[in-house]
């Protein structure tokens, strides 16, 4: 052993001697390229964030790891050794050697940590979760820009996509930085054309700092594009701009980038490599007709814009993916389409499944692929978790997608997190604050989790933006009844708003109000109109029929039940779906004994479900067969897994419901009853308080 004195050269001395060094360049250059493929791997797989995050925590306490043992062993013929300790004379050796063989090592050890260093911070900060970097607590410190839309100048109808798409792909690549929030393109749709001042536009949408407005003309194939930014403190322009280019997809993509390129520097937002790439990055095909078709179809799904609906979309979208195979932003749609159509039975060509494989081969881990993935797991999986997971990968790249922000609550709520579901639904309305259908589904999120006075203020913005929107009436005309205790204040207020009972979610509503209200013609004029081709729900309306015809004729058999029966033996879709019809009718037939193990197996399915508001729902359907066919203490039983908890992101059961619904008339003098009855109530005014606590709930 030596007994030198030691000293910062001796120590490089006897790194470079174990050979740390060394260690310490391969590792580096290792770890770097595992990083990498990690990263690709997890977004072209679509694994979970979880993965990489593991490979990354492996990789960098293996670090040190890897630097003791290659200082404590060394490698001999005869296997892995402890490193003997050296002589004075080896290590004045390596001392007296020239620098040229000295410091490569270092330098060699050096480029290892740098490239370790590396991996990890380019998996930061290229991955998808960069816009983590502003987290949502700084909300504040967000600068917030409307993209109106462009005005159109061409005066031809062919110019109608090339204008929509301009303005909207600005929008979407701002909408990728962290440091910004971009109103929807659904909020701002309505200021085309428009002779509002950007002060009034600002003021109706809520806290926008800067506007974006802009103009498109066309002439044969050359196009000049102008857009000026306001900044809505002075009413200024701090930008103006203008381009005359040829019509080709290149230029155009080349205009939108610059155009979001200045704007992003103009509001000094915070740019990366990463989120540079994505500013300037045009779509996956250059075939200006697919382009066309795939506006179209974005334009169809917009139904408060065009009378067209979800399979002229899809139409579109397929007609796009003809033209141009490589449009994965079109089989994106198409696959988020066609999975909806296999969720509810409609026939389409080709799969979900097919349209899904295309979009990822063409855009691994991009936000278009994620989402359509996690549409498949929903539907076709019912893995909401994993669903979860896809969404929010998604997100930190498009952080201002109101849309994207609507599924990811929808999934929070079902997955049992109703206030993180509730927060992030208001973020959503904050981005999209004029679009009645985004302030619906708060409003009815709120009503789920008995949170009416918070419900109905929201209504009441929606009606004052679009009176006569059927959703928002039927919904001001329910929660009436619920905060009242009087289902004939819900059918007053349905009155004096005019709804229409020939909308079908609109007799649906009505006619339970009624059957609450005992004018049982009443209900079952509205369950008339209410008529939709989809098997359960016809199962359902042909279930509440019997009910119906069964209470206003004293208990004589209802002349629905041998249809009910009949739905209910043939159509396989019931059972998955709605079991608990099937249920009813077993009732119906006199098979008492597979009606009531039908139930059973409905409820303990649901139980099985990551949807806890499923399990809310079945017992909230089990116990109300449970009652009308005579089982109380199963009634009961059931209604013990339903009280006090919210209901569903769709739907809402009041304690109003549950006191005046003539089911449950035969459970009404059962203390237990009382008890259930006491506490719903006891819930939703502690919902009332919690509502006022957490506000308020609009922007």
């Amino acid at each position: 052993m030596t007994n030198a004195p030691p000293s910062l050269p001796r120590l490089f001395a006897e790194l470079k001697r174990r050979k740390v060094f060394r260690v310490i360049a391969v590792y580096g250059a290792t770890a770097f390229v595992l990083l990498q493929v990690a990263d690709l791997l997890a977004q072209g797989m679509g694994l979970s964030d979880q993965v990489l995050r593991i490979t990354t925590f492996l990789v960098l306490i293996g670090f040190p790891i890897a630097i003791v043992l290659a200082w404590a062993f060394e490698s001999t013929p005869e296997g892995m050794k402890r490193t003997a300790d050296a002589s004075t004379e080896e290590i004045e050796a390596i001392l007296a050697e020239p620098a040229s063989r000295r410091w490569p090592a270092g330098l060699l050890a050096l480029a290892g940590v740098a490239l370790l260093v590396g991996g990890w911070w380019m998996g930061r900060s290229t991955g998808p979760d960069l816009n983590l970097a502003v987290p949502e607590a700084l909300a504040a410190d967000f600068t917030r820009i409307a993209v109106l839309p462009f005005e159109d100048l061409g005066g031809g109808e062919e110019n109608d996509p090339l204008v929509a798409g301009m303005a909207g792909q600005v929008r979407e690549k701002l909408g990728t930085l962290a440091s910004l929030r971009v109103t929807s393109a659904s909020s701002v749709r309505s200021y085309a054309g428009t002779d509002k001042t950007i002060r009034q536009i600002a003021a109706e949408l809520g806290n926008v700092d800067h506007v974006l407005r802009g103009s498109v003309g066309r002439s044969g194939n050359n196009a000049h594009i102008q857009v000026a930014l306001v900044d809505v403190s002075t009413n200024e322009d701090i930008w103006v701009q203008s381009w005359d280019r040829e019509i080709t997809a290149e230029n155009l993509f080349a205009v939108q980038g610059e155009i979001a390129r200045e704007v992003a520097e103009r509001l000094q937002a915070e740019l990366t490599p990463a989120s540079v790439e994505r500013l300037e990055a045009g779509q996956s095909t250059d075939n200006l007709d697919a382009i066309n078709e795939y506006y179209r179809a974005l334009n169809a799904l917009d139904l408060g814009q065009v009378d067209e609906t979800w399979l002229d979309a899809l139409a579109y979208a397929e007609r796009a993916v003809e033209l141009a195979p490589e449009y994965a932003e079109a089989w994106a749609l198409i696959a988020g389409l066609r999975s909806n159509a296999e969720r509810i039975g409609v026939e389409v060509d080709g799969t979900a499944l097919e349209a899904l494989e295309r979009t990822e081969a063409l855009a691994p881990g991009s936000p278009p692929a994620l989402r359509a993935r996690a549409a498949f797991v929903i539907n076709s999986e019912q893995d909401l978790t994993r669903a979860l997971e896809l969404m929010e990968r998604a997100r930190r790249q498009v952080p201002s997608d109101a849309s994207l922000l609507g599924s990811i609550a929808n999934l929070q709520y079902r997955l049992g997190d109703f206030e993180e579901g509730l927060r992030t639904l208001k973020q959503a309305v904050e981005l999209d604050p004029r679009n009645p259908d985004r302030l619906n589904s708060l409003a009815i999120s709120l009503a789920s989790v008995a949170r009416f006075a918070a419900a109905d203020a929201v209504v009441e913005r929606t009606l004052a933006m679009a009176p006569n929107d059927q959703v928002a009436k039927l919904l001001k005309a329910l929660i009436s009844g619920a905060m009242s205790g009087d289902p004939r204040r819900s059918l007053r207020v349905a009155a004096e708003l005019g709804l229409d009972p020939d909308v079908p979610i609109v007799a649906m509503n009505l006619a339970y109000q009624a059957l609450d209200a005992r004018d049982y013609d009443a209900a079952a004029g509205y369950l008339s109109k209410y008529d939709y081709p989809l098997p359960a729900i016809a199962a359902d309306r042909l279930s509440r029929l019997e009910e119906v015809e069964t209470l206003r004729d004293g208990g004589d058999p209802a002349p629905y039940r041998d249809s009910l029966i009949a739905l209910a033996d043939s159509v396989p879709a019931i059972a998955e779906t709605a079991a608990y019809l099937v249920a009813y009718a077993r009732f119906l037939a006199g098979d008492d004994e597979r009606g009531l193990a039908r139930l059973r197996e409905y409820v303990e399915t649901a139980r099985s479900s990551q949807d806890v508001t499923e399990l809310t729902g079945a017992n909230y359907e089990a116990a109300r067969v449970y009652a009308r066919f005579g089982y109380e203490d199963e009634a009961l039983s059931a209604l013990e897994g339903f009280v006090a908890r919210p209901y569903g992101p769709g739907s809402y059961v009041s304690h109003s419901e549950l006191a005046n619904d003539p089911v449950w008339d035969s459970l009404r003098d059962d203390p237990r009853f009382q008890d259930i009855l006491a506490r719903q109530a006891t819930w939703e005014k502690k919902q009332a308080r919690l509502a006022e606590e957490l506000g308020p709930w609009l922007p």
